[in-house]
């Protein structure tokens, strides 16, 4: 296959491989940044892939948007998220991603994202990072709610982790203001 049939694929392996070459396509058409791979955007892709020298390469060298969202609405901190890359987290938390944005299509925050693929340890550095632990998704949902859908071993890492940063039932229920829709913290986290 000659380079112009998929230029996509030809980006990706420069990207990974000979920056020089990288550039010379980025300079040749700005556009490559957002060709797509099986429908993400090339930042996504490699943060899905984690491909990391690459992710490192589209946020430093070539200025990608940390913040570019897919058709889907969601960012690249998202799909990190989803597919548990922590060392691909950590590069675009370096670069200022936001660590609250919520999900344009699933309506859910990076944490709600990754404690729900379990993927513990992204969870525990967008807690450590300084992520939101007291929000409230629109049909009702906490940070407890989804640590609730964990296995027992990772259930007890997160509540610790939670524990030690002051969200319980009661500090949530508190926080979220939730006593003028609920008569008390058990009716909402019970029911």
């Amino acid at each position: 296959m000659d380079d112009a049939a998929d230029p996509a694929g030809v980006f990706i392996d420069a990207c990974v491989d000979d920056l020089d070459k990288a550039r010379r396509l980025f300079e040749a058409d700005p556009q490559v940044l957002y060709l797509t791979m099986v429908g993400s955007p090339m930042l996504h892709w490699f943060v899905i892939e984690d491909f990391q020298i690459a992710v490192q390469r589209m946020l430093e060298v070539f200025k990608v948007d940390v913040h570019h969202r897919n058709d889907c609405g969601e960012t690249a901190i998202h799909a990190a998220c989803m597919s548990g890359r922590l060392g691909s987290l950590r590069l675009l938390i370096k670069h200022g991603a936001d660590l609250d944005a919520f999900h344009g299509v699933l309506d859910e925050p990076p944490l709600q994202l990754a404690i729900r693929h379990q993927h513990i340890d992204v969870a525990l550095q967008l807690m450590e990072s300084g992520a939101k632990l007291d929000y409230l998704i629109d049909d009702f949902t906490t940070v407890l709610h989804a640590v609730a859908g964990l296995p027992q071993s990772n259930k007890s890492t997160m509540t610790n982790a939670l524990a030690k940063r002051g969200i319980t039932r009661e500090s949530l229920f508190e926080s979220l203001k939730l006593g003028d829709e609920f008569d008390s913290v058990e009716d909402f986290f019970d029911s």
